[in-house]
This record gives structure tokens, sequence and C-alpha cells, in this order.
């Protein structure tokens, strides 16, 4: 009783005492303990559903690594309408999101596949609803590329590991006759400024 007020689901207790979820479900409710909807249960404990893992607490402490990332989030991730957190990349630089990964401690995998013009893509999502909320208090959001707006709520000393990471994501390097060049792609010219 106090392992499922605890949070634990049915099946999850069906395992750990080899008592069978029927028989489970049917002491529970013997006792007057409402049984949850999968639903509710996501609601109630979604580590207990996940089926991959990711560091959810990756973005609680700021510092350059996690802003970097956050950057870089902002120019070329995207939030998904159903929650999901995605890079998509060129196979050529898959590299980069296997150290993503690495460094969110997740085992969520990267997909290869063909676009329907023959490029090569992968693409790395994870779900994290932590992490989507901490991400909105920056302004990445679904549908950000309108309305994304610099952060200026982070930390000034960490503003420039932000700038790196979106640098990486939408900006490039060139040569103009003999001079480089570095020039920053954004929808949103008041962010550019």
């Amino acid at each position: 009783k106090q392992l499922y007020e605890s949070g634990k689901s049915l099946a999850r207790l069906s395992k750990e005492t080899d008592i069978s979820t029927y028989k489970l479900k049917k002491m529970l409710i013997a006792e007057g303990i409402h049984i949850r909807s999968k639903e509710e249960q996501n609601k109630y404990s979604p580590q207990n559903q996940r089926r991959y893992e990711v560091w959810d607490e990756f973005f609680e402490k700021l510092n350059p690594t996690n802003v970097y990332l956050m950057g870089f989030l902002a120019a070329d991730g995207s939030i998904q309408e159903d929650g999901g957190i995605k890079i998509g990349l060129s196979t050529i630089d898959r590299a980069f999101l296997e150290k993503v990964r690495i460094i969110l401690h997740s085992n969520y995998p990267i997909r290869d596949y063909l676009t329907k013009d023959g490029f090569s893509v992968s693409e790395f999502i994870f779900r994290s609803e932590k992490i989507k909320q901490k991400l909105a208090e920056y302004g990445i959001v679904n549908n950000k590329t309108k309305t994304f707006q610099f952060p200026h709520n982070l930390p000034k000393e960490l503003y420039i590991d932000f700038i790196r990471g979106y640098f990486d994501g939408d900006g490039t390097f060139c040569m103009a006759g003999q001079y480089h060049r570095a020039s920053l792609c954004g929808y949103n010219q008041q962010f550019l400024h």
C-alpha cells in the first residue's frame, strides 16, 4: 500500500513482489486505495514509465557547458508539440549529437535516416518535462523562430557561452576575398542586435 501510494506502478510492484497485477489491484481496492489510470500514473510519477534516461537536472545549475547547449538549442534545436526536445543535423555532425547524449547522461537513441531529397540526417530527440520547463524560462519554446529574444535573464558572465552555442548552431565563417567573415543567421532581427 505504501509503495503504491509513494508512486510505484502496479506493474513494477508486481515484478518486485511476485504477485500478479490483478491480485495487487484487488488487494489495493479492498484497502480503499484509488487505482490510478495509466494517464494518472504518468502524471504522478513519470520516472516509473520512462523507457530511456536523461539527466533531468542538467540545466538546474547554469554553467558554461549547459548554457552553450542552451544556445545551440535556441539556434538549431526545437521543442516539439508532443514535448520532445530535438536536434537534427547532417549525419556528418553525428559525433556532436553523441557528445550531447553523453553530457545529458542519456540512452535515448540517435536516429539516422535519408530525407526524401536524399540528404543523410541524424536526429536526437529526448523527453524531459524539467528540461523543457527550464528552457522555456529562457524563451526556448515550441515555435520559437519568430518570437525568440536574447535571454537577458542569464547571468552576464555566461552570455559568451550562450552566444558560442548559438553561433555553432546558426553561424558561419567564410572567406570574403582576403578577409575572414563571420555571420550569424536568425529570423528575428531584434535578437541579432
